[in-house]
């Protein structure tokens, strides 16, 4: 397929260096961010989601657990 369409070798570059930053930025995160500013970064990043998420999902996304996250919640007031 790379062969037959370059710019499919250039998409999944372009794609593949996005996805190590992310996993770069995402575990520089996890390691150097207390659990209240990754949930502030969560609901920057995305804000039609935190509402609409069950707080299971989210709190394994942030890496704490669902009593930390409620804490969280109510300290912050970002229901």
């Amino acid at each position: 397929m790379k062969r037959e369409v370059p710019a499919f070798n250039a998409l999944e570059n372009q794609l593949a260096g996005c996805n190590l930053d992310a996993q770069v930025n995402r575990l520089y995160a996890a390691i150097s961010h207390t659990a209240e500013e990754r949930y502030h970064a969560f609901v920057a990043a995305f804000p039609d989601f935190y509402r609409r998420m069950p707080l299971h999902m989210i709190a394994s996304y942030l890496g704490v657990s669902r009593e930390t996250l409620s804490r969280i919640r109510k300290h912050t007031g970002l229901y």
